[in-house]
């Protein structure tokens, strides 16, 4: 048995009533977690980021940072918010150095909508 919407936003230090409220009911956020896992804005900032380019990089995490606000993903959105802050004053190194922390609750969110019964 995998797990419920609420239990994957407990899981991944989400925000459930935030998410609700805005998309109003179960099926519609399982429809944009699925959406989610198709998002090139994780992909596109580590690339970014190995090619040494802030500006993309900055894009990209920006990107990431409004679609974790939107989906509630407040554990995700405030590792992107710290990268984008790097990002946006030409730290490059500290971004990267920020990078580990992102990563990780970007692969735990994965993880977990892989683990949905809905999705």
């Amino acid at each position: 048995m995998g797990l419920t919407i609420s239990e994957f936003y407990s899981r991944t230090g989400g925000n459930y009533q935030e998410v609700i409220s805005h998309l109003a009911d179960e099926k519609r956020v399982a429809r944009f977690l699925k959406m989610f896992l198709s998002d090139p804005s994780f992909e596109s900032l580590e690339e970014a980021l190995e090619q040494g380019n802030v500006q993309e990089a900055f894009r990209a995490v920006h990107t990431l940072k409004g679609v974790c606000l939107n989906m509630g993903f407040s554990g995700l959105y405030k590792e992107c918010n710290k990268v984008t802050e790097d990002l946006r004053s030409g730290n490059l190194e500290a971004g990267m150095q920020n990078m580990p922390a992102l990563r990780q609750r970007y692969r735990s969110i994965v993880e977990s909508i892989g683990q949905l019964d809905q999705v």
